[in-house]
């Protein structure tokens, strides 16, 4: 049996710069300080984000300050989802995730988003009911603890001791996460980096989107 955790950030959905822009928007709102997120968020967690925003702004923080900024950021997200022009779903995501609930496995979330971010960006798709749980950026700013933490509650929702975790994510941080949690990992090239860089990270498997009939045969549903 398996815990089947799915990214959302370039693997199930683009959600274009929406958030970045909510992210820009709650720093500048609260510090008045703009252009200090002038890099990539690919694979980080929001907290790490934000952290990162904070040190190019040359200001001290504490988790108080970065859970501040983040409840804004959840206030102006909810409008920058809804007015994205750009936001798409990736191909084969809907199929994908219901045959690998038909199979019985355990499906869920391990995405840096906090859940209520998380939970923004896949309403516009109508995904959020495949997901009743996951590992979020809520859960730690580190990417592996919060794989580990959505792992760990799919065991719970199985109730087995032989589970298998298989990580799906677009980004060598998805990779890395995935074997420092004990798992493997499915890369996609749906977002910014191709198959060479997910090779290189240590991808077991690499796709180029959910609809790759090669995706049902990894997880032996094809």
């Amino acid at each position: 049996m398996k815990v089947v955790l799915f990214d959302i950030d370039g693997t199930l959905v683009s959600a274009g710069a929406s958030g970045r822009r909510a992210i820009e928007r709650a720093f500048a709102d609260l510090h008045g300080h703009t252009g200090v997120f002038d890099f990539s968020f690919g694979g980080m967690t929001d907290r790490g984000i934000i952290r990162g925003g904070f040190d190019a702004a040359a200001m001290p923080c504490t988790l108080t300050d970065i859970e501040a900024v983040i409840e804004r950021y959840l206030e102006v997200l909810v409008e920058e989802v809804a007015n994205e022009t750009q936001y798409r779903i990736m191909p084969g995501v809907h199929d994908a995730v219901r045959l690998t609930t038909e199979a019985g496995f355990a499906v869920g979330l391990g995405t840096g988003n906090v859940e209520r971010g998380a939970r923004i960006k896949l309403e516009r798709a109508g995904l959020n009911h495949w997901f009743s749980f996951g590992g979020f950026g809520c859960d730690h700013e580190e990417r592996a603890e919060l794989i580990r933490a959505g792992y760990q509650r799919g065991r719970d929702a199985l109730q087995e001791s032989d589970i298998e975790l298989i990580v799906i994510g677009d980004t060598p941080r998805d990779v890395y996460a995935a074997h420092a949690a004990g798992g493997r990992c499915i890369g996609v090239t749906t977002g910014r980096h191709d198959e060479d860089e997910l090779v290189e990270a240590g991808a077991d498997w690499v796709v180029s989107n959910l609809s790759d009939p090669q995706f049902l045969e990894i997880l032996e549903l094809g």
